[in-house]
């Protein structure tokens, strides 16, 4: 198997391109320091891993303290950037956290001035929708691979998903629906981004 440098995709070992992403692969002579960086990943797969106990931790109400999460989301992020930075682009993270915050606001301003007192459903909706739209951000800024957008737009949603769980049937039922609507934004921006610069389906 070749697997490329990019993204991280499984290729034939004969192949020359990606089959996702369309990189040109190269095969050297694994070196010392080849090793040293197979180790390091080791490292940082373990401390995404921790990340996301902590996370699921204090999602399932195991243990509740305020530094959980953000010490949850800031092992996960740093280690998912270590072990795939051809996928986990900060600048495209950054620009979905923006945009989940300025939609999910607006949408609130304008419920609140129009209808002003929203459902609970009423207020979820806002929440996909925002959800939806960062999803979409980041899946556009990933550029033409499927799996980068999907992977963002999951984060997206895996990520949005804390708070909205107190025990383990909402817990499930929460990360699901998130990280789906995530997901799907993730895709629709791939999707776009694909036609927007003429590329082919299977490009």
């Amino acid at each position: 198997m070749a697997f490329c440098s990019r993204c991280s995709t499984k290729n034939d070992a004969d192949a020359k391109f990606c089959k996702e992403c369309g990189n040109t692969l190269t095969r050297e002579l694994e070196t010392t320091e080849d090793k040293k960086s197979k180790s390091e990943n080791y490292i940082y797969a373990l401390i995404t891993i921790i990340g996301l106990t902590f996370i699921i931790i204090d999602g399932l109400g195991i243990i509740l303290n305020f530094l959980l999460v953000p010490l949850g989301l800031i092992l996960t992020l740093s280690g998912l950037n270590k072990l795939f930075p051809k996928i986990f682009k900060l600048k495209a993270i950054l620009i979905g956290f923006a945009a989940f915050i300025l939609v999910y606001y607006l949408l609130y301003i304008l419920s609140f001035t129009y209808i002003q007192d929203l459902s609970p459903e009423g207020y979820f909706t806002q929440f996909l929708i925002s959800i939806l739209i960062s999803g979409f951000m980041v899946g556009y800024l990933s550029g033409k691979s499927y799996f980068n957008g999907i992977i963002l737009g999951l984060l997206m949603g895996m990520i949005f998903s804390i708070g909205f769980t107190n025990n383990i049937i909402t817990f499930i039922g929460g990360f699901v629906t998130l990280t789906v609507f995530g997901t799907t934004g993730g895709l629709i921006g791939v999707l776009i981004y694909r036609k927007k610069h003429n590329y082919k389906a299977l490009d």
